[in-house]
């Protein structure tokens, strides 16, 4: 929490002080507060099962459990976004479909951003109502419910839910790194020995450790699915949230705006606590002058 604190925290003063936000920099915004809303609703449905899972009402539950997948999913296609985002900021195709989309998308991000978290509010609202139906179908029949055929639409959902965004962002990705590839291929060709290849190499590495998070992300959606009836649920929850904090701890160490803020509190904290050290014999000698 701390973590998604800081980069909220730190955008928002920046749009306070006049400064413009970016299209990077609304979307780190609006990841930092739907993990925010994620790792909160969480640790609340977590703590209600583990003290008060059978004292809240109902609806109470569903709305944390709304509430807390719709987080998650929201995180899923907001990082998709920061991934098409940087893939159309830095790719060097020259195609007329991509510069158009170069030229819709960059404009349309606040939209994505609200589509997305709408979407994903929909798409969780959609799976609690097919699985009521589903709960009193069964009823009605008047035998239980198999585990087995419960857990199939759970699959579908949880499939669609995750898999649409993964093939974007999966694209976007390689295509952006496919593009810095033939980049770079090209400055060799040329023989220009005075470019410097290592911002391509430090883009590469910023996009597949991404799509690394994202993979374990995805990959512990349907983990944690499979296997949640044997699973804490304090691990269930840290699971769920792991993945989003890494990679906000990444993006604070590789993105300029965060990483210098976060050196300047740092260097702060630090010249605070040497200056504390260095008053107090300073003021012990006072004392002891006074009391002479």
């Amino acid at each position: 929490m701390t973590t998604q604190s800081f980069i909220i925290t730190v955008h928002i003063v920046d749009y306070l002080k006049g400064q413009p936000l970016s299209p990077v920099d609304q979307i780190l915004l609006s990841l930092g507060l739907v993990r925010m809303f994620l790792q909160v609703f969480s640790l609340f449905d977590a703590f209600l099962s583990l003290f008060f899972r059978h004292v809240f009402p109902v609806p109470a539950i569903l709305f944390l459990y709304l509430m807390s997948n719709a987080s998650n999913l929201s995180n899923i296609w907001l990082t998709t976004v920061f991934s098409v985002t940087f893939c159309l900021k830095i790719a060097n195709f020259h195609t007329a479909l991509f510069l158009r989309l170069k030229a819709t998308l960059s404009q349309q991000v606040v939209r994505l951003i609200v589509v997305s978290v709408l979407l994903s509010i929909c798409f969780i609202s959609l799976f609690l109502w097919v699985d009521s139906k589903v709960n009193q179908a069964k009823e009605l029949q008047g035998h239980a419910i198999n585990e087995t055929e419960y857990l199939t639409h759970v699959y579908i959902f949880v499939a669609m839910g995750n898999s649409f965004p993964f093939i974007i962002y999966s694209s976007s990705t390689i295509l952006l790194i496919t593009s810095l590839f033939l980049h770079m291929r090209q400055m060799k060709s040329n023989a220009n020995v005075t470019a410097n290849l290592d911002t391509y190499y430090e883009a590469i590495k910023f996009m597949s450790f991404c799509l690394l998070c994202f993979v374990l992300l995805v990959g512990t959606n349907v983990t944690v699915l499979h296997y949640y009836k044997s699973l804490d649920v304090i691990a269930l929850f840290i699971f769920w949230n792991a993945f989003p904090t890494l990679h906000s701890i990444y993006l604070i160490y590789r993105t300029n705006k965060l990483r210098e803020h976060f050196l300047r509190i740092l260097h702060r904290g630090t010249n605070g606590q040497v200056n504390g050290r260095n008053s107090e014999p300073k003021s012990r000698s006072q004392v002891e002058t006074i009391s002479r």
